[in-house]
């Protein structure tokens, strides 16, 4: 269907849907122009262009003075699709050859969705920020008809304002794999407690004497980074130590490793005496090294550091990681949307799975 036709069309359209799926069986005849104009509030003339439109994809049967049949209905849900909101092409692929974070979440999606035999058709994004999200992409890839559920996987879109309306009025269910659930979000979550986790890592520094902890993120531009730096506050508050703003660095720009960069620089210049580092991402982690790399910086690189999704030692000075079970939430997502499907019901729920906590052994001996 060409959602370009307008709202009016689409409401038409998307209730005649209904009818052929929910309330005849094939060779039964639908309620007239004239019926389901009036229940819709709606021109005939709309309703009739909706009519004509099935017809033409094969579903109905018209001709003058004798009313509409339904001539085929829809296939059932395994010959439809899921699709899957993702990072641009080139992170799916690896781009470089080099393996990339969410390749087992990626892969755990396309297997388990063919051991249910629910196909995925992949909708690749590059979010950088709100004004360069193309939901037209998105908009021009979902079908109604086909479209047996929808899994977003990139956590940045998560909090896109042109995404999230659209999200709100499909009809089907949509699963929100490694981003965390807000009031914000439709739909249902599959993710780790990433407030926890945060403060699991700030603790591994606490509980070794490092009370003078810094932050580094990116402005808080995902529910899973808020939880984050929300977990970092927690944990010093739980130990009795005070969140200092000056403490924790964010920046609004670039990429995640560039942030790790100007982070690391803007500590160095304001003379924060920092005897550990949180990150809230590896990314920006690695823009701490490329720091340390750049300036020479010894002191720094000594500074025992904690992140997310990197096993101690990737960097010098990272003593432990946060591992997320990115497999197992690629399996539970499609698992989920396959459950509704087949119990007809789209309840929200979220799905919290362990983690690892990694500690490097030789740390605090």
């Amino acid at each position: 269907m060409d959602k370009s036709k307008g709202k009016k069309f689409t409401l038409a359209y998307d209730e005649i849907w209904r009818i052929i799926n929910d309330d005849l069986e094939e060779g039964q005849l639908l309620p007239s122009e004239t019926e389901i104009a009036r229940k819709l509030s709606l021109n005939r003339l709309t309703v009739s262009k909706a009519l004509n439109t099935l017809a033409s994809e094969g579903y109905l049967f018209r001709k003058a003075g004798m009313g509409t049949k339904l001539l085929h209905k829809p296939s059932n849900h395994k010959t439809g699709f899921i699709l899957v909101i993702s990072g641009a092409p080139a992170v799916i692929s690896g781009g470089s050859g080099k393996p990339d974070f969410f390749f087992p979440l990626y892969t755990s999606i396309q297997r388990t969705s063919m051991e249910l035999e629910l196909p995925v058709l992949w909708a690749p994004c590059r979010a950088i920020s709100s004004n360069s999200f193309e939901i037209s992409k998105i908009q021009s890839l979902y079908n109604p008809r086909l479209t047996t559920g929808i899994i977003v996987t990139n956590a940045f879109i998560s909090d896109q304002n042109r995404l999230l309306p659209f999200l709100q009025n499909v009809s089907c269910p949509v699963v929100w794999a490694l981003a965390s659930a807000s009031d914000n979000i439709p739909g249902n979550c599959v993710d780790i407690d990433n407030c926890k986790a945060a403060r699991d890592l700030v603790n591994v520094l606490i509980e070794r004497g490092i009370t003078d902890i810094a932050c580094f993120s990116r402005e808080p531009d995902t529910v899973a980074r808020r939880e984050r730096i929300d977990g970092y506050c927690e944990a010093l508050r739980e130990n009795g130590l005070p969140v200092r703003d000056e403490f924790i660095l964010k920046v609004d720009y670039g990429r995640l490793q560039d942030i790790g960069r100007d982070c690391t620089a803007l500590m160095v210049s304001r003379k924060i005496p920092a005897q550990g580092i949180f990150c809230t991402d590896k990314e920006i982690l690695d823009g701490v090294k490329v720091f340390c790399d750049d300036f020479g910086s010894a002191t720094i690189a000594g500074l025992p550091k904690v992140t997310f999704d990197a096993m101690p030692g990737s960097v010098p000075g990272q003593v432990a990681g946060i591992i997320q079970p990115l497999e197992k939430i690629g399996h539970k997502a499609v698992h989920l949307i396959n459950d509704i499907i087949a119990a007809n019901k789209n309840s929200e729920s979220n799905y919290i799975l362990p983690y690892k906590l990694e500690i490097d052994p030789a740390f605090g001996v």
